[in-house]
């Protein structure tokens, strides 16, 4: 079947046969319809497809040009090839100016297969043309699309380096229209420009890709860092055509990666200041125990050497205390044990605490002298809140201590306690306010004092020893009490204020429980009470027994859960104590056997270095009555015997 079809308008039989012949002699597969008038021809073109029109110029009550006008209008892109035997040249040249493809003499018929095979081929490329033209387009769509898709600004420039492109994302960040020409150093950060420049320039004259980090200007005015990349378009000759461009927003990365750099330097910081601070009372807890082995000291000898190993174990112990303190607060663990408090005893005894420290300094610690006249010192119920009276001497004892540190010899600290100014009928709040002459806090640190794990000085040459955590936990304990605190210093040597708001109760609300009696270390403390002291540490196990046993206590230690088993059933002990972390079987397996034995409702205190308040929630959980952490304060132990025995009848055999 012919590929082709060609429409031919002829009234005459014979010249049709002879077209037919030509088109058949030259080879020319096609399918020719013949029409002989204006009604034919306009029903043909609306049917069919055609591939090539041949008309007749003279026909009757029609003509040739009349038809191309027809053809023009119903298929343009048709070739229309005119075949006459009465076309003169004017006529002809008249016909090629309105659309016609070519012409034919009837009398010269051999020219009309190169006239056909001229016009199929010029009509196949016009269509190739159009397809590529419209393949470009739709390419141009697709690319202009995806452009403005990409969360990165893509722009062209032509091989001198002036914009000819910028998608929709560069535009609106910069705010530079498509028609307006892009000047990088408008719109680069004054620091960045000169490197910019350098890179652009000799990317330009090597012809090779490049990228460089820079600030580039947002419509707003703010500067944000972007990673350009740009690469070069060449021919085939390896001529530059264009500079294709992709700026990427880097800038919440960069920051990122700022801020972890930061933490990891404070972080490594903060480990060699606490490598430093738990070794430094180390040294003369070592020291001073190796030299009062060696030989017989004299008595105020024994007695310093003794005091100074205190003092350097209960540094360690509130160097834990801190880091056990941050680890509860970053998980959200802390608790209170609040009541109505005293804030004006709270202040008392943190300044008990403080006091030698400050004297070893020569330094004035003063408390309301002259500046709060509200404090009646026979009534301090003015000054009650809801809260722990721990941690709140906690935060006194903190921020005084800071302030006793930082202070130089003679100088003055000043704790002043008010009412706030900003009272309301519905609330009043107390206002403590430290004040002292010392090192005072540098204004680019002033943001950051409050922060876990910073130091204004982090340095081996550091003056203050600490792990930079005090303020941090300070700021946790009073926002749970509902509080505020704020740090204000005129700068470096002109002293620091810190100022604490806690909310007061109402008058109604002021009724105090009575603080528990503080135990004493009295031979008579626990006298004729049969205790079974469990622990695998031989060290433990010999200081705790020798601290009951003078407190008048019956005791039989064991070094293992098997040991105390067996010690059960012999020494049928009235109070277990008994250490968490054992070789073979722990506290816990300890006390489910203790539990399942004749001696099952034996009372039992956990005395372990685990710490965290899940510990303490586990040891409950399995039995045990109360959770003591070592270091153990030897008051705090023998309080906790006796409020044990208080509330367990417990049997003697005096």
């Amino acid at each position: 079947m012919p590929s082709l079809q060609f429409l031919l308008l002829e009234d005459s039989d014979l010249d049709a046969e002879l077209i037919q012949a030509m088109l058949t002699d030259g080879e020319i597969e096609c399918e020719l319809v013949r029409v002989q008038t204006q009604t034919g021809f306009v029903d043909a073109l609306k049917m069919t497809a055609f591939d090539l029109i041949l008309s007749d110029y003279s026909l009757p009550n029609f003509d040739g040009i009349a038809a191309l006008e027809i053809a023009r209008s119903l298929c343009p892109d048709v070739p229309f090839i005119l075949v006459s035997g009465t076309l003169g040249e004017e006529v002809a040249i008249e016909t090629l100016k309105s659309g016609a493809t070519d012409y034919v003499l009837k009398q010269r018929l051999g020219r009309l297969v190169p006239a056909v095979s001229r016009a199929l081929r010029e009509a196949q490329e016009r269509r190739n043309y159009q397809q590529a033209t419209a393949a470009l387009r739709l390419s141009e769509r697709h690319f202009r699309t995806l452009a403005d898709a990409v969360p990165n600004f893509i722009w062209i420039n032509n091989a001198q380096g002036e914009s000819e492109y910028l998608n929709s994302r560069w535009q609106s960040f910069t705010g530079i229209s498509a028609k307006q020409k892009l000047n990088w150093i408008e719109i680069t950060h004054p620091d960045d420009a000169g490197r910019v420049i350098e890179k652009r320039m000799a990317g330009i004259r090597s012809g090779s890709p490049y990228e460089i980090e820079c600030r580039i200007r947002r419509y707003d005015g703010v500067y944000r860092w972007h990673l350009v990349r740009v690469v070069p378009f060449k021919d085939d000759q390896d001529q530059l055509l264009y500079w294709y461009g992709t700026a990427t927003d880097v800038d919440d990365a960069k920051r990122l990666y700022q801020q972890a750099e930061e933490a990891n330097r404070i972080k490594d910081e903060f480990l060699a200041v606490l490598s430093h601070e738990l070794r430094t009372p180390l040294n003369p807890i070592v020291g001073w125990s190796k030299l009062l082995r060696a030989k017989p000291h004299d008595p105020v000898t024994l007695a310093r050497g003794l005091e100074t190993i205190e003092r350097n174990a209960q540094i360690q112990t509130q160097l834990i205390e801190d880091l056990l303190d941050v680890s509860r607060i970053l998980r959200g663990k802390v608790s209170l044990n609040a009541q109505p408090t005293n804030l004006v005893t709270v202040i008392e005894s943190a300044l008990e605490t403080v006091r030698l420290a400050a004297e070893a300094k020569l330094i004035s610690l003063e408390f309301n002298p002259t500046y709060n006249t509200e404090i009646n010192q026979s009534d301090h119920s003015n000054y009650i809140t809801f809260g722990d009276s721990s941690r709140l001497q906690q935060i006194i004892w903190n921020l005084l201590s800071n302030a006793v540190k930082f202070t130089p010899n003679h100088g003055r600290v000043e704790i002043e306690l008010t009412t706030d100014a900003t009272n309301t009928a519905d609330r009043r709040n107390a206002k403590i306010t430290v004040r002292d002459t010392g090192k005072g806090i540098a204004p680019h640190f002033l943001p950051y004092v409050f922060d876990s794990f910073r130091q204004a000085d982090g340095s081996t040459t550091r003056t203050f020893g600490g792990l930079g955590l005090g303020l941090a936990i300070v700021r946790h304990l009073i926002e749970l009490h509902g509080g505020t605190i704020n740090a204000a210093s005129p700068g470096e040597g002109q002293g620091a204020t810190f100022i604490v708001t806690l909310p007061m109760l109402k008058g109604g609300e002021k009724t105090l429980k009575r603080e528990p009696r503080e135990s004493s270390l009295s031979s008579l403390a626990l006298e004729g009470l049969r205790i079974l002291v469990v622990d695998d540490e031989q060290d433990s196990l010999d200081w705790m027994t020798v601290l009951l046993e003078q407190s008048g206590a019956i005791v039989r230690s064991a070094l293992s859960a098997e040991t105390a088993i067996a010690a059960i059933t012999e020494f049928k002990p009235d109070i277990l104590l008994s250490d968490i972390g054992m070789p073979e079987e722990d506290g816990y397996m300890l006390l489910e056997r203790v539990r399942s034995c004749d001696g099952g409702q034996i009372p039992a205190i956990a005395l372990t270095a685990y710490a965290r308040a899940e510990d303490r929630e586990r040891a409950i959980a399995a039995g045990f009555q109360d959770h003591l952490t070592k270091p153990i304060d030897p008051k705090q132990l023998i309080s906790a015997i006796d409020r044990l025995c208080c509330s367990v009848q417990v049997s003697s055999p005096i």
